[in-house]
């Protein structure tokens, strides 16, 4: 991602390290102890494993644990005094202070932190969304801000009173911190490709981060959305090479989450014959998972999740690990089978 260094509110500024051959960014999500707790001190090695692996950015949310992935970023890049990395960061719901008593695990995260997440797309929104992201993140300037789950999928009886509150408000709202230079570049951050069509067309973003619809398991995206994206310059981030963990299986370690729930028989069937299809080449299940995605010559960065900086360091290797052509073609195939 071709994105000028974040500022802090101190206004220290650095070069970031971009290591423009690596197309691999951190997806913070698992940092906001997504399905079980992280510690602190992990959090904290995971990100500064991220600046010196040379990855592209860290894509983090309000969302993700109620803010405790915003705080851990902004509090690990301060105490290290390392500003050399681009933040994207999300708008789209409001963190709301409750004095209820929450449950330890809630939309998949494990967080005690006092709010409730409210979905608020308006101009307000957006801008109150924004500041306090800054807030946590510890930055006055943020190099990418994606509008988060406006779609059909996530709203599925309210999207088009949150596509009002977006077009009449939220969407000026964002152009006005880009024109302010308080933001790098725009984006939508979605799921759903049939959204995401809609969207781009209306109110062309200068990214779009689609998580999950082009990986092993679901290409969606690439034969309706990508070409739009290439007509209209919209930069491509694809994200959630793993569909929530079960592509992520690699020496005895299981994951049976496919899009945030327990898989189906049926795609429990297609994994079984992506395992095979990498046995035979002696390719491990994740590295083909994140270099599916890298292959494609519109997409512009792969953000992964990962909760250690063991799981991290072994990220970047099997992003890079040598994998023959013959591979991608017997992919296809199998890919050409199921649809």
């Amino acid at each position: 991602m071709y994105l000028k260094p974040c500022s802090a509110i101190s206004s220290v500024t650095t070069t970031p390290r971009l290591n423009r051959q690596n197309k691999l960014a951190l997806g913070a999500a698992p940092l906001g102890n997504l399905y079980s707790p992280v510690s602190e001190s992990d959090a904290q090695a995971t990100i500064l494993a991220a600046i010196n692996a040379g990855l592209q950015f860290i894509d983090t949310a309000p969302f993700y644990g109620f803010g405790i992935s915003e705080k851990r970023i902004g509090n690990a890049l301060q105490l290290a005094g390392s500003l050399d990395i681009p933040i994207a960061t999300k708008v789209g719901r409001i963190l709301q202070p409750t004095a209820d008593r929450l449950p330890q695990s809630r939309d998949s995260f494990f967080s005690n932190a006092p709010y409730h997440a409210r979905f608020d797309y308006s101009f307000n929104g957006i801008m109150q969304s924004f500041e306090t992201s800054c807030e946590r993140l510890k930055r006055s300037y943020i190099d990418l801000v994606l509008v988060h789950d406006l779609d059909e999928v996530t709203h599925p009886n309210a999207f088009s009173q949150h596509w009002d509150y977006w077009q009449q408000g939220g969407f000026q709202a964002l152009q006005e911190l880009k024109s302010a230079g308080k933001i790098g570049a725009t984006g939508l951050g979605t799921k759903d490709v049939g959204s995401a069509l809609k969207i781009i067309q209306d109110t062309a973003p200068d990214y779009l981060l689609i998580a999950g619809r082009y990986t092993l398991l679901d290409t969606t995206a690439e034969k309706n959305l990508f070409p739009v994206c290439e007509a209209r310059g919209i930069k491509i981030i694809s994200a959630a090479p793993f569909n929530s963990g079960i592509l992520a299986n690699e020496r005895g370690k299981r994951s049976d989450f496919y899009e945030y729930t327990l898989a189906p028989p049926a795609i429990l069937e297609k994994v079984k014959q992506l395992e095979n299809l990498c046995k035979e080449w002696n390719i491990p299940l994740p590295a083909a998972a994140l270099q599916f995605p890298m292959q494609h010559p519109l997409v512009e960065t792969v953000v992964a999740g990962f909760r250690s900086e063991l799981e991290l360091t072994d990220g970047v290797r099997l992003s890079n690990l040598e994998i023959p052509d013959a591979f991608w073609q017997s992919l296809r195939a199998l890919h050409r089978r199921w649809n």
